[in-house]
């Protein structure tokens, strides 16, 4: 099995880029960045995760991006729009069908009545790919993005930070993920 590690937007003073490029499969969100942060998250990106609106709303942010993410990480396997809403699905389906390497999944997994961060819908996504999870650059919303705030998407949403930290916990100690 594939070593797998999701990189999270989290500001962080940590140098982990070489261990983070060293796994086989590695996940990042929405508007990462690495430029000018490799010695902290590593450069390799083999898949993309995005939410729905980010991928289906005016900024239109998958279609305007993707070529010069795929010319950054040339190892990009895949890009997904993972939600839990089924909104805009016709849009998801239009880019599915003019962009190679695009899927999206509707989840049904809910944590309390806010909307969940997208971190937390693609670990559960992915457990059913991985038997174990490695995370890093998740602090559920203590921090900013670690490349600064440029404006509103910069600063974290308004989540169920505490059920997911519990979440993740319970995970932790079943050894399904591992955080570092």
């Amino acid at each position: 099995m594939n070593k797998c590690i999701l990189v999270g937007n989290a500001d962080t003073t940590q140098k982990h880029g070489s261990l983070i490029d060293s796994y086989d499969h590695v996940y990042r969100f929405n508007r990462f960045r690495v430029r000018g942060f490799e010695d902290y998250i590593g450069n390799k990106c083999t898949h993309w995760i995005l939410n729905n609106a980010l991928t289906t709303d005016s900024r239109n942010y998958y279609v305007n991006n993707i070529e010069s993410i795929k010319n950054q990480h040339p190892n990009l396997i895949k890009t997904t729009t993972i939600t839990n809403t089924d909104k805009r699905v016709g849009r998801l389906e239009d880019i599915k069908s003019n962009y190679d390497g695009f899927d999206y999944h509707i989840s049904d997994f809910k944590l309390g009545s806010k909307k969940m961060s997208t971190g937390i819908l693609t670990i559960n996504y992915l457990l059913d790919t991985y038997e174990v999870l490695n995370l890093v650059g998740f602090d559920f919303g203590k921090t900013n993005h670690y490349w600064g705030v440029e404006g509103p998407s910069d600063i974290p949403g308004n989540h169920s930070w505490n059920l997911e930290i519990d979440y993740v916990n319970t995970l932790i100690e079943n050894n399904k993920v591992m955080v570092w």
